[in-house]
């Protein structure tokens, strides 16, 4: 049995001086970070941008605050498209000076000495974690009122200094923020829709464009501001959020903030976790990993807590937990439960996880919420554990939707330890070496933005370097890193992993004209997939992007576009490091579930040497052809397990395909004279033999 125990003494000292406060501490703290993204209905990266904020929330909940402001030429009010602007956006803009979209302010601070606010999305979550790391003079809570009848919003906000601020001129901002406002949006990976969930948009300041000033900025002083708004009718409250921040001067350096429900919600500190962080683990099955923690009632009267648990672990995990003053009271997926903690109380609780047979990657949350104040904050916990995971299919965010078209083609192995993952959490795995028993990645990148980023790829190099297989399969993956276009996200660093470990030049932005794609022939490994085309998978119809590549570095091709030798669309490399496959498409374009899946079979055959360049050369003894030069006909011959032959001309493109059966004569007539080359391949539509013949007139 492992044990993950916690430090509790920042926490009893935190509720040390709680106590003092209604909505705050006065203990010191760590910088929350404050996101403004700018975004419009009619930009078609912008999703991509909501998805990158996203993610920085999910890791951070309770220290990331996002606002979503409508502004800029693709946000301009329009005939035909809906108007989420405010009379505050366009300034904001503009004091950031932003120059493309999406973009985003962090804490409206300049990163790295750069002369502008603004930041690509690419740059958004490194510029978060250097934020998280810096200290606060000042912390904020707030609580938020709402009055049905009369569409009243009041909001109260208190800040209290733990140091002197850095300028004694500090300002208090209070946003009005409204999320699921269903409405239009171009969208370029998932396709332009008018059912786009928009979050976090900014609809009101009710502390005006740049906020009001503070009184007092001294360490020790503490300061109460009441903000009300009559809230339009056309704004659903029950979606609504209220964020708060405090600002250096009017414009600039955003030391904090938080944010709370419109209606009811509030700061004020009722419950506590030690740790409040995401943990990961690697698990064994049947061994049985326990997670320490603390639960802290920090209000001054016994209330209620409620305890539950969300996870996607397979049905043959075992998962449960216990807590109360006691540890008695167990609480599992299935049952929530219920119990009772002494004003400010500190009770020891626990996590166990008992991994089955069924390899994962599976996240366990645990969620304390107070019964007796159901609208005091949340607090949750989140656990990452791996285990028996072999083969692990890595989405982008935007792809996880396609990730049945990768794993019902590795199913078809029959092989054990297939699980699944994201991006994010591949890489905070791989960070904190928990990816020992994985030896064969499929990264299912699709059409999303950003492909990969510098985290990943530094993650990536260092597993391929040790022995890690790896396959990438996304239509727009080559042109995102290495196009240098003004709305691709490559970096020198990612530009060079792309040369050096895909061992592939990007050639061009692929056409919709490229749609038909047929295996290089005499490929020891692709050589047998028949000819098939590539489809728009994203919903438009016009959103058809094939790569064109060129192998280099001991790279080869395996697939081209329209038999056209000079179009690559896929590349593969075996060093004595790894195995690699990338294509320029992605599984879930493939017009042919049963080709999509066979696609995958042998990378993962070849990934684990059941298929081997070595072994298919020795197989040229297995097939004869004769005569040999030819006239008229030539008769064809392999092994028993033999079903099918192909023909391939010099250009390396199949021109004809037969079924064989013992000795079968196929004519040679319409043959033009020059040599040809035969594939013969097997009931799995493996290659096992080769051979060639020469015709004459």
């Amino acid at each position: 049995m492992r044990f993950f125990t916690f430090a509790f003494a920042a926490l009893s000292a935190f509720y040390a001086t709680a106590s003092a406060q209604i909505l705050t501490t006065t203990a010191p703290k760590l910088r929350n970070a404050v996101l403004e993204e700018f975004t419009g209905v009619r930009c078609g990266y912008c999703p991509d941008g909501q998805k990158v904020a996203a993610g920085i929330h999910d890791k951070f909940p309770d220290r990331t605050v996002l606002i979503s402001i409508h502004s800029g030429p693709f946000a301009a009010p329009t005939t035909g498209y809906p108007d989420y602007t405010t009379q505050f956006g366009e300034v904001i803009d503009q004091n950031a000076s932003v120059a493309g979209y999406p973009a985003a302010t962090i804490n409206r601070k300049l990163f790295n000495g750069a002369s502008t606010l603004s930041l690509g999305r690419d740059k958004w979550v490194a510029a978060a974690t250097e934020i998280r790391a810096m200290p606060s003079p000042v912390n904020i809570g707030l609580k938020s009122e709402f009055d049905a009848s009369t569409r009243l919003l009041t909001v109260q906000v208190e800040t209290y200094y733990t140091s002197d601020s850095p300028s004694p001129e500090n300002y208090v901002n209070v946003a009005l923020l409204e999320n699921n406002v269903i409405g239009y949006q171009s969208d370029y990976a998932n396709g332009n829709r008018n059912d786009y969930s928009h979050k976090h948009m900014l609809r009101w300041l009710l502390s005006g464009q740049w906020g009001q000033k503070i009184e007092k900025t001294t360490k020790g002083s503490s300061n109460i501001q009441t903000f009300t708004y009559t809230v339009p009718t056309g704004f659903a409250v029950a979606n609504c959020d209220i964020a708060a921040f405090v600002s250096e001067k009017e414009k600039s350096d955003i030391y904090t903030g938080e944010v709370v429900p419109a209606d009811g919600g509030t700061t004020q500190l009722i419950a506590g976790l030690s740790p409040e962080t995401m943990t990961f683990a690697a698990g064994k099955a049947d061994a049985a990993q326990t997670f320490e923690f603390k639960t802290h009632n920090f209000y001054d009267k016994e209330q209620e807590m409620r305890v539950s648990i969300a996870t996607d672990a397979p049905a043959d995990w075992k998962i449960s937990g216990l807590a109360g003053k006691t540890g008695n009271v167990e609480f599992t997926p299935e049952k929530p439960a219920v119990f009772a903690m002494e004003a400010s109380g500190i009770y020891d609780a626990r996590l166990s996880i008992i991994p089955g047979a069924t390899a994962a990657v599976a996240r366990i949350t645990i969620t304390f919420e107070s019964v007796s104040m159901p609208n005091a904050r949340k607090k949750q916990i989140t656990h990452y554990v791996i285990s028996g995971v072999r083969d692990l299919l890595v989405s982008h965010d935007d792809a996880v939707k396609f990730d049945s078209k990768y794993l019902s083609g590795l199913a078809t192995t029959g092989k054990t330890g297939i699980a699944a993952t994201t991006q994010n959490i591949y890489a905070q795995l791989s960070e904190n070496s928990l990816l020992n028993g994985v030896k064969n990645l499929f990264f299912n990148v699709s059409w999303a933005f950003p492909g990969l980023t510098d985290e990943l790829v530094a993650e990536l190099s260092r597993a391929m370097d040790n022995g890690v297989n790896v396959m990438f399969a996304g239509q727009d993956l080559g042109w995102d890193i290495a196009s240098l276009d003004a709305s691709s996200n490559g970096t020198p660093a990612q530009r060079e992993f792309y040369t050096k470990y895909l061992h592939a030049k990007f050639i061009a932005d692929g056409l919709k004209d490229n749609s038909s794609v047929s295996a290089v022939g005499d490929d020891a490994v692709y050589g047998a997939i028949p000819s098939f085309s590539v489809l728009d998978a994203y919903g438009t119809g016009s959103n058809l992007y094939p790569e064109l590549i060129e192998p280099i570095a001991g790279g080869r091709a395996i697939f081209i576009y329209n038999n056209d030798n000079s179009k690559v669309g896929a590349v593969r490399a075996e060093t004595p490091q790894y195995k690699m496959a990338y294509f320029g498409f992605g599984m879930e374009q493939i017009n042919n579930t049963e080709t999509a899946q066979r696609i995958l079979k042998l990378t993962s055959d070849w990934f684990d040497g059941i298929i081997s360049g070595a072994e298919y050369e020795n197989s040229l003894q297995t097939a004869t052809v004769w005569p040999n030069p030819a006239r008229s006909s030539v008769t064809l011959s392999a092994s028993d397990n033999c079903v099918s032959a192909s023909i391939i001309n010099s250009e390396g493109k199949i021109i004809a395909s037969y079924p064989i059966v013992n000795r079968t004569v196929i004519g040679t007539n319409e043959f033009p004279s020059g040599t040809y080359r035969v594939i013969f391949i097997n009931a799995n539509g493996t290659i096992i033999g080769k051979t060639q013949f020469v015709t004459t007139k």
